[in-house]
């Protein structure tokens, strides 16, 4: 290969005009994809200096992947034996998120791309991080789905993409049912009594044969000694008290329906059923998944737990062809009773549609969940309580909404009850619906853009800033920096002069608590040849700084990420405004032209159809050199 020199640049003819979503694309074409895509790490401590994230295992993360950071509980409420138990007093970091881009990796650490732009507290809320995954166009051919919410691992309930192009739905797109657990079930006994009644808002239900059945959950974790009795936790709905009446449906920003009393002219009475969950507020951008439902008072077996609310749906894309699809976060519908009381539904989730266009029709859901039913039986004198409806979700278009979508985000209705006798039995027997919830546009997304300094300089422990200027002999002097790089053995110093073939000069033993290591290439040097560093750790990882080239110093106001790259290169630190770049080669020539307007950091360039060899990268004002391998 002809050794490249530089001359001046000229002025190319081929221009490519795009708007580029910036989203990093895992292989080229239509990507196939159904069930669960995105991956779930619990975060365990948070250093905003840094912008890292400690979590249990990076497995299954890469490089530039694009993340959703979400709290999903954290939020502190009443706790008196009043009708206020339940209402959110603090909702401290509870529902904060933001999209960004993890540009450093650990075997339990992740590094931020950008600053985080909210706050988070993984000591007092489940913080968790959802990795995005990205295509150029994409096809779903079977459902595509959130995993649903754990609580005991705090992770699950999103499901994320982003879309270069185009997204063609084949299938349904869902998080219904995925949301904060309802109430679990409990037997308890039927030792009633019309003379004495359970009236508390709360009971340790673990501990007790009779009182309120389980609550269901939402964005506050209270412990054991509140998790029974009829007063809700935030959006999650209140459990039924003694005897056989109903439990409430969760909720979102919408509330969720009370469940219905037990209303029986023979046995026992019940006039204390679940209070339905309260409305969040989202202020600051906050978004949640749809609270559970709580159980009705059960003796006979008769019923089973509280229903799931939704789970959380982003979708970020140029094109959504919907093909008559659904995109949905419905709560569930409450567990129907025979001969007890009927249990809440869920809250409808949280659903964001950053979509540029719309071809054909798609179904939008974020509803509440159906309270449960309850069968009497047609056993004289028995009206048992039925379920609370759960309450309507959110709907967030970035634009207007389309003409071609149908949305709802209605609230659930309320159990019926059914073979009453007499028959006025028959009905809600108390119960109310849930309320509905809303549908938005001109939503804007929670998205980091500030670059991160410690990223952005040093690319995490994986990288090591590499410079090379010329001393007065015409040799190549090489200065590297690094930091918060452990157990490294040595370094190796990498020369080439096509970006192909890497010819090994020298090795420097790594020295504890030295940052800055110098190397001189003794050889005459000419415009073009490159230099990288190899930093050969202990437990046998290597890493490979950026690749620096002779003679091209440049501005330092943008920074190329990912070089040496195979199908893309990435520049972070230009300004959040449309850009002019030009591709040239090694011999100068003018190659490609772009125009782009960022959404993000970083911006991405499609290079996978070049050739091999050294390239130069032109945008304000300032050239730097790349390595396509």
């Amino acid at each position: 290969m002809r050794r490249p020199y530089h001359r001046p640049f000229n002025i190319g003819l081929l221009c490519i005009y795009a708007w580029l979503l910036l989203i990093p694309v895992f292989g080229a074409g239509q990507s196939i994809i159904g069930g669960v895509i995105n991956n779930y790490y619990k975060v365990s401590a948070i250093n905003t200096a840094q912008s890292s994230l400690d979590v249990s295992s990076t497995t299954g993360l890469s490089l530039f992947d694009y993340v959703m950071i979400i709290q999903m509980k954290g939020a502190v409420v009443n706790t008196s034996n009043t009708s206020s138990f339940g209402t959110v007093t603090a909702y401290n970091d509870a529902g904060n998120y933001e999209i960004n881009v993890i540009c450093g990796i650990e075997p339990t650490r992740v590094y931020m791309l950008n600053k985080l732009s909210k706050t988070y507290d993984p000591v007092n809320g489940d913080v968790q991080i959802v990795r995005i995954p990205s295509y150029n166009d994409a096809t779903v051919t079977s459902t595509l789905q959130a995993q649903p919410w754990d609580p005991v691992s705090g992770t699950g309930g999103v499901l994320a993409a982003m879309v270069l192009g185009t997204l063609t739905m084949q299938s349904d797109i869902t998080a219904t049912d995925d949301g904060y657990q309802g109430g679990a079930f409990k037997l308890l006994n039927g030792a009633c009594s019309n003379f004495f009644s359970y009236t508390d808002y709360f009971y340790n239900t673990n501990a007790i044969t009779n009182g309120g059945n389980y609550k269901g959950e939402g964005i506050s974790d209270m412990g054991i000694n509140y998790s029974g009795g009829r007063g809700p936790i935030a959006n999650g709905g209140g459990g039924g008290n003694d005897h056989n009446t109903g439990g409430a449906g969760g909720g979102n920003l919408a509330a969720g329906g009370n469940g219905g009393n037990n209303a029986s002219s023979v046995g026992c009475r019940g006039n204390f059923p679940g209070f339905g969950s309260l409305a969040l507020s989202n202020a600051g951008n906050r978004i949640y998944m749809g609270g559970g439902g709580g159980t009705g008072h059960a003796n006979n077996g008769g019923t089973t737990g509280g229903a799931n609310g939704g789970g959380i749906v982003y979708i970020k894309a140029t094109e959504v062809i919907g093909n008559g699809n659904s995109i949905s976060a419905n709560g569930s519908k409450g567990s129907s009773s025979v001969g007890d009381g009927a249990s809440g539904a869920g809250g409808g989730g949280t659903i964001i549609l950053d979509v540029t266009t719309y071809t054909g029709a798609v179904n939008v859901e974020a509803k509440g969940g159906s309270g449960g039913d309850e069968d009497n039986l047609n056993i004289a004198g028995r009206c048992y309580g039925t379920g609370g409806g759960g309450g309507g979700g959110v709907i967030f278009y970035t634009g207007s909404i389309p003409g071609s979508s149908t949305n709802s985000a209605v609230g659930g209705p309320a159990g019926l009850s059914s073979n009453g006798n007499p028959s006025s039995c028959n009905g809600a027997t108390g119960a109310t619906a849930g309320a509905n919830g809303s549908i938005n546009a001109s939503y804007t997304v929670s998205v980091s853009n500030t670059p991160e300094t410690f990223c952005n300089i040093l690319l995490s422990s994986k990288y090591i800033a590499l410079t090379v200027s010329k001393n007065n002999n015409d040799n190549a002097v090489l200065n590297w920096k690094l930091q918060g790089i452990e157990s490294v053995n040595y370094f190796t110093i990498e020369k080439s002069t096509d970006g192909l073939v890497w010819k090994e000069l020298g090795k420097i033993n790594f020295q504890t608590n030295l940052i800055h290591y110098l190397y001189t290439d003794p050889a005459t040097n000419t415009s073009g040849t490159c230099y990288r560093i190899k930093a050969m750790l202990s437990y046998g990882v290597k890493y490979y700084s950026n690749v620096t080239c002779a003679n091209f110093t440049g501005s330092k106001n943008w920074l190329l990420i990912g070089n040496p790259v195979r199908d893309f290169i990435y520049i972070n630190g230009l300004p959040l405004q449309p850009v002019h770049i030009e591709l040239y080669d090694a011999s100068g020539k003018l190659i490609q032209q772009y125009n782009r307007s960022i959404f993000m950091q970083p911006l991405q360039l499609n290079v996978s159809t070049i050739s091999k060899g050294i390239y130069y990268i032109r945008c304000n004002g300032s050239v730097k050199p790349f390595v396509k391998n």
